[in-house]
């Protein structure tokens, strides 16, 4: 990523109670993985944002708020520099990293936060989808998932079920 991004992530300072001694880079991978899924249709659904504005305000309180959104704007502009393909590589490697310092629970709950948001809009579209799975796959996250990622159309309602 770039350093204006990295800049900005270091104006906002302290964890949040969501994850246990939760790693500095969280949230920014975070951001980064969750403005993959956002656009990936091609649009940035309003319901889609409000879902991770509401996740933002109850986690990290609306000042802090404020500067996440701002920073998943800059995800926005900054992945228009890059194709397709090259913007996933780099979400990948985020996704890959987190892998060291999250536990297969705290995956399969950032999985399950993204599936959310998709569904904000209630309507699933075939990249948001693929979307997920790639990044389930990357989070190595239990296969099984996939299959309840391949029943999104159909299903009104999908919950995490232990």
């Amino acid at each position: 990523m770039t350093n204006y991004i990295r800049t900005m992530m270091s104006e906002i300072d302290a964890p949040s109670s969501i994850l246990k001694d939760e790693h500095p880079g969280f949230l920014l991978s975070l951001m980064i993985i969750s403005s993959y899924v956002i656009q990936v249709d091609g649009k940035i659904m309003h319901s889609e944002l409000e879902y991770l504005r509401g996740f933002l305000d109850e986690n990290y309180g609306a000042e802090k708020k404020e500067k996440y959104i701002g920073l998943l704007l800059r995800l926005f502009e900054e992945s228009k520099r890059y194709s397709h393909e090259e913007w996933a590589e780099k979400v990948k490697s985020c996704a890959i990293e987190l892998n060291d310092y999250t536990t297969e629970e705290q995956r399969m709950l950032l999985t399950s936060f993204l599936i959310k948001i998709v569904k904000a809009d209630k309507k699933i579209e075939i990249t948001e989808i693929q979307a997920l799975k790639d990044v389930a796959g990357w989070l190595r996250v239990d296969l099984t998932l996939s299959d309840r990622i391949d029943n999104l159309k159909i299903e009104e309602v999908w919950t995490w079920e232990n």
